[in-house]
């Protein structure tokens, strides 16, 4: 997709890419068969596609000393490129390199961890391919809210939008690639993009104006307009080369080239936090809530006894009102039964009324 001449040399493009500039970088793949990263500390390592060498790209000045050192010169800041391979490498960039082989078999589409091998040994390893010219890497990337830009070292831009459609923007030939969301190509002159497509191809030009606001925004640090409008294509959760990022890589620590700068002032929160806990006020306050804690907890403690001896109380008051009824009617048959036996007429008079046909008084008072 990037036409190749004399000022376009190199045509290399990412093809992969996994954010985890969360806690690493960006890795990526390039299409001549390259992994590299960008680290967050703006080092930069790729591979050589034969996978066995590879070269750690470091800021240095002019004057040819690393940017690690402390100096006072302000001279202008360099990409300083060092050609290592995987037998031979300094063990400062040790973490670096077992990060950039995670992020290769993440990228292959390996679940676990493989790393690189290989079927020679040190001393009958392959000599590194001259070439005049170097390996080209990202140099610089920018996430935006809808689209993520990458700058390779071979004058080639890429811009990946979210609803798949991409931008390659290439200064060398002078051309730009326009990938649609249906994955349809359309290469034209970047002379011309702007002043024909307004009008003929509202969706290059929304995205031509995108990509540049997202460059100068890289460039100089200024703030994107809220008001640039660039989707009018539905939006989709992510492009075809962005793959998602893996769980946190663990890597043992041989090496000090990617020590943490939070563990002290994680160390300074948790001790001012400590202090706050432990001053007077604070602790009584907290006096005064494990109180009011107390007290409530003792108050739900005696509703609950309350609303249980209730409902203990409910549940036997039935049964004693019925043996209290079975007595007081035992009771009242055995008087009368007693009354009967004395004075039949009595309780004939009084319980029946009428002495009924074919039973006498003393008869019945015996049933």
């Amino acid at each position: 997709m990037v036409q190749q001449c004399d000022a376009q040399q190199r045509t290399e493009l990412v093809t992969q890419f996994v954010d985890f500039s969360s806690k690493y970088g960006l890795g990526y793949k390039l299409s001549n068969g390259s992994y590299g990263v960008l680290f967050n500390d703006s080092t930069k390592i790729i591979t050589h596609p034969n996978l066995f060498h590879f070269d750690y790209i470091e800021k240095s000045r002019s004057g040819g000393e690393s940017a690690t050192n402390n100096t006072q010169n302000t001279d202008t800041m360099s990409d300083h490129i060092q050609q290592f391979n995987f037998f031979d490498y300094p063990e400062s960039i040790n973490k670096k390199v077992v990060l950039l082989q995670h992020f290769k078999s993440y990228l292959d589409g390996n679940q676990k961890f493989k790393p690189l091998e290989f079927d020679f040994t040190k001393d009958n390893m392959p000599e590194r391919p001259q070439s005049d010219q170097p390996l080209s890497y990202i140099k610089k990337w920018k996430r935006a809210k809808k689209a993520i830009l990458l700058r390779n070292t071979n004058k080639v831009i890429q811009v990946l939008f979210q609803d798949q459609s991409e931008l390659i923007l290439c200064s060398g030939s002078g051309f730009v690639t326009f990938v649609n969301a249906k994955q349809e190509v359309k290469t034209v002159p970047l002379n011309c993009a702007n002043q024909n497509f307004e009008i003929t191809d509202k969706s290059l030009f929304k995205r031509l104006q995108y990509a540049k606001e997202v460059l100068v925004q890289m460039m100089t640090g200024s703030p994107l307009p809220s008001s640039l409008g660039m989707c009018d294509e539905p939006r989709r959760p992510a492009s075809n080369n962005e793959v998602t990022s893996p769980a946190p890589i663990t890597v043992a620590p041989k090496a000090t080239g990617m020590q943490s700068s939070r563990i002290p002032q994680l160390k300074q929160t948790k001790s001012a936090a400590k202090n706050l806990l432990l001053s007077p006020d604070n602790q009584k306050s907290k006096n005064q809530d494990a109180k009011s804690h107390r007290m409530m907890t003792k108050t739900q403690q005696t509703n609950s006894n309350a609303r249980l001896k209730r409902s203990t109380v409910e549940q036997q008051q039935p049964a004693m009102l019925s043996s209290r009824s079975n007595q007081r009617r035992s009771t009242i048959s055995q008087s009368q039964k007693a009354q009967m036996l004395k004075n039949p007429q009595m309780y004939q008079t009084q319980t029946l009324g009428v002495q009924p046909q074919g039973k006498s008084v003393a008869s019945l008072a015996k049933t």
